[in-house]
């Protein structure tokens, strides 16, 4: 099922969200908690006798030890401790990787702010990082994770507060930073004033988002005696008080105790020393024996329509059209609710997803649990809206459609049947999973273990669970129409219009994200009609489905290896092949799957803007018509995709099952190449030319940083082409225009293809001619030439020693973010360059590009972030386009005395003090020097953790220009003949002086007008009226080679 990510959680933006060019909050998915129920009376004794069994078999030495149940393709050693504080901790044992983690989940989130309802849970989370007695640095958490080659992170939710790092060394001593988080912390009154200012701005940066706004509003529309009411991210307002630290503090004492802490390490060694290191490390955390805060007051309580029956129309703060129905399911324990949002879910062909976009009324149902607590659940259902759905009439058919759907449930009764082959899945989907990245892992047990004292259970295996017919049951009938409440969300509502077919004039906003709304009750008519509505014949639940993989058949048979076992993809192309077959068969993972990831390449791509929209509309019509065409296989775990990017892109990723696959590639492609292009022209403009229309008008409302980020791409590059103005040009466009286009770049087209997995050559060869053949039956053309370069755009050179100045106002009026993009162009990430490094080895550049961005990261962050408080964004980073390396500095914030011009200001202020720091070379800096090495080294010698890292590495070399399989290798032969001096020579050469290729890039928000018109002597200011595209054709003709 489609499963949501709770608007539940705020987080402290540390090293991880460094690393990304735009940021969002960490969220935490609720639908992860779920509760297996057991069994009593006779079976409990059995229970006991099974309990003991396990504990014998996998009990492992040390103190509380029990069996943690996982899958049989994981090689991890696991153990559970509880340690004498009463704290419980999971250690994971993981040789094959250099990566380690840290999480510590405590059991208290914004819930337990009842009474004031400020921020404090959230505020706390901050100010932990913040320093400790024996760490007191204000930033020296993540001096140390970036110095180890990783970083931090944490998120607030309603029941939990959770933090979590990564690193490729130094394991131990950065779990004993965050340890001392919990031990003696500072709270200091000189980080409570600055952080303060991070969380406003972290708000503020949260306003534009309609997940927070929408979640806001469903929150305060609640019971205000449940701790679901509050405002859990906070601002300056709530949160700047003269007793803000004794809040901070009474909070801290009341339930940041061991008993409420749940920890888990994961690392490469053995389970004895991470056992020792918590004991050493977590036994410290003092032990309060603190109660963990529950509800005292369900948030939506049965009967009472002041909080349930409720009908919301709200204005986004985006143009869109959708409908959420929720239904709050009281049952205490985190139920399991994975069988009903499946069936929910489904988009077959007898789908509610299926009738629905059929009639034009929506685009997409997306089902699953909002939100899972201890005590209350919300079963939600998004449908997104065609403007002809949002009628009040059509918005009354999908309701109706809706309980016609929900009685083939209380016609039938529970499906047992139905519930086995949706635990069959998830055992599949758990035995076969792939390692996730330690720091989500550690996190995501550490969360689990909060709400679980089994430790069986901590991994969620599927096994466990036991069908309940009484408890789907209970589930069942919370979806009722007495026990819902509905929200409808347009950009055709205002409090400024009247009343009109879709929906009434609004006429409340709520405080904190300013979101215009009107609550007001259900009919009770309604409600009446809705209970007594009968079986639609159109409408039933799923069959048994035909791709699940059975070992009874051999579809989970690993094949042998053959008689030489290659490292890389090699080339098998039959001489009767028009498409290159790369293939390579695993032998690490042992997993029975496989992927299939084609380029097709058409004799002329076009990069207007015609060729950009109607490349947009193909991908929608690929997307309405693949979801119940293929959901059969993408709910059992197959991924598929096809999409145009200057190629057509075809993609299958799941099990190796022969047949299913050979089933999956022609549907795939021949939704695109067979669309006949002939729908009902009304059903064409609701679900085609309406959507894509509203997607190009909500571009002037992208956060600050993402429009930056275009107009930087803009400056450099001709395929950039995003623009609000595209909506203009949608309408005119039919689908005999986008038949005509799919036709002219299928006319004649080369391929390259990419399999990867539990799969031999000729049946890698096989899946390729069944591609070749359904083109070929569509009526298109397959040619031998290679086109493998026309996937790369030459990129422009900036002007050289100058600083290039664009500045933009933002579209949208309510934006209340400004964001400052720094870029330097580095060069070809292939090349060396024609200079000093031209005779060192091949990809020295490239590593030492990856050696500025650890260098710099922390301290931009804590410059930027830390001491001068410039915005919640910041990032430092080195960023790849079109094969040209770039090092990058982001900035967004909400300052009124701290805009664009002022960030980028800082930002300069910033490499200045970096270089006259690092052209020194001092113990400090040789020592800084070292670590970095050591981290980038460990990084690079990491293998592969599971079958798709392997397949991304193997499919980035198959796709580019030079095709090298042995990239890192050679990367850490560069590294191994880098000296500190080459490192200076490399930072002045690329930031400082006459030989920088810089841009600053700056967009205000329109609170902050007039934009300043004045630069300083090394800077060049594009003109406001300019258009940036003519700008660059005509002021940066000249262009990278490949050895530039």
């Amino acid at each position: 099922s489609n499963e949501y990510k709770s608007y539940l959680s705020t987080s402290t933006m540390t090293m991880e969200e460094k690393n990304s060019s735009v940021t969002t909050d960490t969220l935490y998915p609720a639908t992860a908690k779920r509760r297996r129920w057991y069994l009593i009376s006779l079976l409990t004794f059995i229970a006991v006798l099974t309990v003991i069994a396990v504990l014998i078999v996998t009990q492992v030495p040390g103190p509380n030890s029990y069996g943690i149940v996982k899958s049989k393709s994981d090689a991890r050693e696991y153990r559970a401790v509880t340690l004498d504080n009463k704290a419980r901790v999971t250690l994971v044992s993981d040789t094959e990787s250099n990566t380690g983690a840290t999480s510590v989940s405590v059991g208290v989130g914004s819930s337990a702010e009842s009474g004031f309802n400020n921020g404090v849970a959230h505020f706390l989370e901050h100010l932990l990082f913040m320093g400790s007695k024996k760490y007191p640095g204000m930033n020296e958490a993540d001096t140390a994770a970036t110095a180890a080659g990783g970083w931090l992170n944490a998120y607030t939710a309603l029941e939990e507060t959770n933090y979590y790092f990564e690193v490729t060394n130094n394991l131990r001593n950065v779990t004993d930073i965050l340890g001392n988080f919990f031990i003696d912390p500072l709270i200091t009154q000189e980080s409570i004033n600055l952080e303060v200012s991070a969380v406003e701005s972290e708000y503020r940066k949260s306003i534009p988002d309609d997940g927070w706004s929408f979640h806001r509003l469903l929150t305060a529309s609640v019971h205000p005696d449940s701790g679901f009411a509050g405002f859990s991210t906070g601002n300056i307002e709530t949160l700047n008080k003269t007793d803000i630290r004794d809040q901070l503090w009474e909070f801290y004492d009341r339930y940041y105790s061991a008993n409420l802490m749940t920890i888990v390490i994961v690392g490469n060694e053995t389970l004895d020393t991470l056992q020792d290191w918590a004991e050493k490390i977590f036994t410290a955390i003092p032990n309060k024996d603190s109660q963990k805060p529950v509800f005292n007051t369900l948030p939506f309580p049965p009967n009472d329509t002041r909080y349930i029956n409720r009908l919301v129309y709200f204005k986004p703060k985006i143009n869109t059209n959708f409908l959420k129905i929720i239904f709050p399911v009281n049952i205490e324990g985190y139920p399991d609710m994975s069988y009903v949002t499946s069936m929910l879910g489904y988009e077959g062909d007898t789908s509610l997803y299926k009738l629905l976009s059929d009639k034009g009324l929506i685009t997409a149902l997306g089902t699953g649990v909002y939100i899972s607590t201890s005590n209350f659940n919300i079963i939600a259902l998004d449908f997104t809206l065609t403007l002809k759905g949002l009628e009040k009439d059509n918005i009354e058919l999908i309701v109706t459609n809706m309980f016609e759907y929900i009685r083939c449930f209380d016609e039938n009764g529970i499906n047992e049947g139905l519930w086995q082959e949706n635990k069959q899945i998830d055992e599949l989907r758990f035995r076969y999973k792939e390692k996730e990245s330690p720091a989500d892992y550690a996190s995501m047990i550490s969360a689990t273990m909060s709400y679980r004292e089994d430790p069986r259970d901590y991994l969620d295996p599927p096994s466990r669970r036991t069908y309940d017919e009484d408890l789907e049951k209970q589930i069942m009938s919370a979806l009722k129409p007495h026990n819902m409440n509905m929200y409808i969300g347009s950009s055709e509502f205002s409090s400024e219009k009247a009343a009109t077919d879709y929906g009434p004039q609004l006429d409340e906003k709520e405080k904190w994200y300013q979101t215009e709304y009107t609550n007001q009750q259900i009919d009770r008519d309604l409600i009446k009609k809705w209970e007594q509505v009968g079986l639609n014949p159109a409408l039933r639940l799923p069959d048994a489905n035909t791709y699940i993989p059975k070992e009874s058949e051999g579809d989970f048979d690993i094949l042998p290896p053959g008689d030489i076992v290659e490292k890389y993809s090699i080339d098998v192309t039959p001489n009767d092949r028009k498409f290159k077959v790369w293939w390579y068969q695993d032998t690490i993972f042992n997993q029975p799957k496989v992927s299939f990831h084609c380029y097709l390449f058409p004799k002329a791509p076009s990069h207007d803007r015609d060729s950009y929209i109607k490349t947009d509309m193909l991908s929608k019509i690929y997307n309405l018509e693949s979801s119940s065409a293929l959901y059969p296989a993408t709910v059992v775990g197959y991924s598929t995709n096809i999409y145009y990017s200057s190629q057509w892109v075809p993609m299958v990723y799941g099990y190796s099952k022969p047949d299913a696959v050979e089933k999956i590639i022609p549907k795939v492609v021949n939704i695109l190449l067979k669309h006949k292009f002939d729908k009902d022209e009304a059903f064409f403009e609701n679900t085609v030319i309406s959507p894509i229309k509203l997607s190009y008008e909500n571009i002037k409302n992208w956060p600050a940083t993402t429009v930056a980020m275009v107009y930087a791409r803009k400056l450099v590059n001709d395929w950039t082409v995003d623009d609000s103005s595209l909506a203009n040009d949608v309408s005119r466009i039919t689908q005999n225009d986008i038949k005509d286009f799919r036709d002219k770049l299928l006319k004649d087209v080369s391929g390259s293809c990419s399999v990867v997995g539990n799969v031999d050559k000729k049946q890698a060869q096989k899946y390729v001619k069944i591609l070749e053949d359904a083109i070929t039956d569509a009526g298109f053309t397959l040619s031998t030439e290679n086109r493998l370069s026309e996937m790369y755009n030459k990129v422009r050179k900036l002007k050289q020693g100058k600083t290039l100045v664009l500045r933009r106002l933002a579209e949208s009026p309510t934006e209340p973010n400004s964001a400052a993009i720094m870029a330097y162009q580095i060069g070809n990430s292939n090349s060396n360059g024609d200079r000093e490094l031209k005779d060192k080895p091949m990809y020295t550049r490239k590593v030492l590009s990856s050696l500025l961005g650890l260098a710099l990261r922390e301290p931009c962050f804590n410059y930027l972030r830390t001491k001068k408080q410039l915005g919640y964004v910041v990032h430092c980073y080195v960023d790849e386009e079109q094969q040209i390396s770039n090092f990058v500095v982001v900035v967004q914030g909400s300052r009124e005395d701290a805009g664009p011009d002022v960030m980028a200001k800082e930002i300069n202020t910033f490499i200045t003090d970096q270089w006259n720091s690092i052209k020194e070379n001092t113990t400090a800096n040789i020592e800084m020097w070292n670590s970095i090495k050591v981290a980038l080294r460990k990084t690079l010698e990491e293998k592969p953790q599971s079958l798709s890292a392997k397949n991304r590495l193997l499919v980035d070399a198959v796709f580019s220009l030079k095709q090298d399989f042995q990239i890192r290798e050679k990367q850490i032969t560069a590294l191994e003949g880098l000296e500190y001096g080459d490192f200076v020579t490399f930072f002045e050469r690329y930031l400082i002086g006459n030989t920088r290729r810089q841009c600053s890039i700056e967009v205000y928000s329109q609170k902050l007008q007039p934009i300043p018109t004045t630069v300083s002597g090394d800077e060049e200011l594009i003109p406001m009226k300019t258009n940036v595209t003519e700008y660059r054709d005509s002021a940066l003709k000249e262009t990278f080679s490949e050895t530039e």
